[in-house]
């Protein structure tokens, strides 16, 4: 009997030491204390718990809060929250206060810190952050995945909100009114917010790129677009929306409104910041075969392979014909510009320039492989460093330069209305063309013109081919002499053969190039990117990056040296400057190079395959 009376002593004087008394209580080997409701670690301001039965809670100055599976005493019972610094881990706060609705910033905070709500998944409990009006910056990702939260009022003293304040508000409502105080927005600050009925934008916005979000896609705001969130990425809809004057300026941001106002004229270098909006879609391009905003022709939407455009047509827009097929255009006498890429990659055929016309950019009637006679009724001034017909190879080829007709007799045609390229790449240019047109046009040679003696020849073995697939100009002559019976010179090395096939594939003379982590893709100009690094290997090459300046340098085993810069288009080779049509990009913190020009530049020759 006194042994079971001794063992029900011990038993019940081990289970009353478990009794948790906080001011003893042990967690992950340190002690905790109690101030006030509030759990501490002792003599630090790292809070582990609230023993309180308060609905509003109050935190205590610059505290600190556990991780949620290190919380000691959590307190279902709190739905308000009133904090008194804006450096909060909110993620941890949820932890601490699980059934949390409200919280409120307490007058005299002006920042709020980067990441203070950043959610992983969304949250759905608060409903509610009421800001102060003394608050002057939003850090980033401050209000990450705050699924529950339906409206939003800016103080009106705010000046900065960072990028990706507010991505993810997927229940957010209403109106939005950013204060014309604020001057500086980062990239995808409303990104995935819902449904918005009007967004006001403050007077005196800028789009403020983000010093450590480092990216090739930074140089657009894409205040209101996709961001993927939870396994998905979903726009935020905006019914109506206002674009100030600052922005209207610098054109760096993109807007998807149904309903957009301008603090000035819309005009045509506009485009690119409305062209995925509704507005844009139904006012401009649902408007007949001849999509004209002000005096600027956008686009032409017909399918006349002959169209006339209307007389008071003052510019055509970029891209305006880019990839269509058309024979000839007649250009009205109220022209006067015609912008960069207008007739890009078309099969035009002829063009009569009228006299108005007193600008065209560069590669304004690029890569038009069928286009064999331009007539210019006087000389306009070319805007830009290379030629207008970049890429068109008869009215570059030296022999058809007398096609480039002036009818001014005491005008000159300058030399930079033709290519300064040493040879042109079609096999892009007939891909454009056959997805845009649904044809099946193949091609196996990677150039149609080459260098011989500082004069542009056609191979004739390329001519014939070109002419058995309609690619050549009907009066087209081979200027290359027949072959002699003379000795042949001691053959140079053949230089290796990198070859690009459609999957993506990658190799250098039969081997195939690994790419363990990073892939190559075709990027937004239709120009093959790949790693740099992986391929630099396989060719013996050294490969230097400058962090700083961030540009590549490649050395060969030969010497050549190859020197590109991220987001340029200028490729250095031997100290000598080259234009390419598309830049070196940084994609998921690697480098990625245009294979094309770095390939020529490092000596190699480039097929691309199916």
């Amino acid at each position: 009997m006194k042994k079971t009376l001794s063992l029900i002593t011990l038993v019940l004087l081990l289970f009353a030491m478990c009794i948790p008394v906080f001011a003893a209580h042990t967690a992950d080997d340190f002690e905790t204390e109690t101030i006030g409701d509030f759990v501490y670690e002792k003599g630090t301001n790292k809070i582990f718990g609230y023993t309180g039965n308060e609905e509003t809670v109050e935190m205590p100055a610059d505290c600190k809060i556990a991780m949620e599976s290190a919380i000691i005493n959590v307190a279902p019972s709190v739905t308000k929250v009133i904090l008194t610094s804006g450096n909060i881990n909110g993620v941890n706060l949820t932890g601490l206060f699980p059934n949390l609705k409200e919280v409120k910033f307490k007058e005299g905070i002006t920042e709020i810190s980067d990441g203070a709500f950043n959610f992983d998944k969304t949250d759905k409990n608060i409903e509610t952050f009421i800001l102060p009006s003394t608050l002057k910056k939003i850090g980033r990702f401050a209000f990450v995945n705050c699924g529950a939260v339906k409206t939003l009022d800016l103080p009106d003293e705010l000046e900065e909100i960072g990028m990706g304040a507010f991505i993810g508000l997927s229940s957010l409502t209403g109106d939005i009114t950013i204060p014309d105080t604020v001057t500086s927005m980062g990239k995808y600050v409303f990104a995935s917010c819902g449904n918005l009925d009007k967004v006001h934008i403050s007077e005196n916005a800028v789009y403020q790129k983000d010093k450590e979000y480092r990216s090739s896609i930074d140089d657009t705001a894409d205040w209101f677009g996709a961001y993927a969130l939870n396994d998905k990425s979903v726009r935020t809809e905006v019914k109506e929306i206002n674009i100030p004057k600052t922005i209207m300026r610098d054109k760096n941001c993109k807007f998807y409104a149904d309903e957009i106002t301008f603090d000035g004229d819309f005009t045509a270098d506009m485009i690119d910041m409305v062209k995925e909006s509704k507005w844009y879609q139904e006012k401009y391009l649902g408007n007949g075969e001849f999509v004209i905003a002000d005096d600027t022709l956008l686009k032409y939407n017909g399918t006349d392979k002959s169209p006339v455009i209307p007389e008071g047509v003052k510019v055509i827009a970029a891209d305006a014909f880019q990839l269509l097929d058309i024979d000839t255009v007649t250009l009205p006498k109220s022209l006067e510009k015609i912008e960069r890429l207008a007739f890009d990659e078309t099969t035009l055929k002829e063009i009569r320039i009228p006299k108005n016309v007193q600008t065209i950019e560069d590669f304004a009637f690029s890569s038009c492989l069928w286009l064999s006679k331009a007539v210019f009724e006087s000389i306009p001034e070319v805007d830009g460093t290379e030629s207008i017909f970049q890429d068109s190879v008869w009215l570059n080829y030296i022999d058809f330069r007398d096609n480039v007709i002036c009818e001014d007799k005491d005008a000159v045609i300058p030399e930079n209305f033709y290519s300064g390229a040493m040879s042109v790449n079609i096999q892009p240019i007939v891909n454009a063309i056959n997805k845009k047109r649904g044809t099946n046009l193949e091609f196996d040679y990677q150039y149609i013109i080459s260098p011989s003696d500082d004069t542009w020849k056609v191979d004739k073995t390329v001519k014939d081919e070109m002419e058995k697939q309609g690619l050549l100009p009907s009066d087209a002559e081979s200027t290359v002499p027949e072959a002699t019976t003379e000795p042949q010179a001691t053959p140079e090395a053949v230089p290796k053969m990198l070859e690009v096939n459609s999957d993506m594939t990658i190799r250098i003379d039969d081997n195939a190039v690994d790419f363990p982590d990073a892939k190559p893709f075709i990027d937004d100009n239709d120009r093959t990117q790949i790693p740099i690094r992986a391929v630099a290997e396989m060719l013996d090459s050294s490969v230097v990056w400058d962090g700083e300046t961030e540009t590549v340098k490649i050395t060969n085993k030969n010497g050549d040296i190859v020197i590109l810069t991220i987001d340029s288009d200028i490729i250095t080779v031997n100290g000598e400057n080259v234009k390419m049509d598309t830049t070196a990009i940084i994609k998921n913190e690697r480098t990625y190079i245009p294979v094309r020009f770095v390939a020529e530049a490092l000596g190699l020759m480039v097929k691309w395959s199916k």
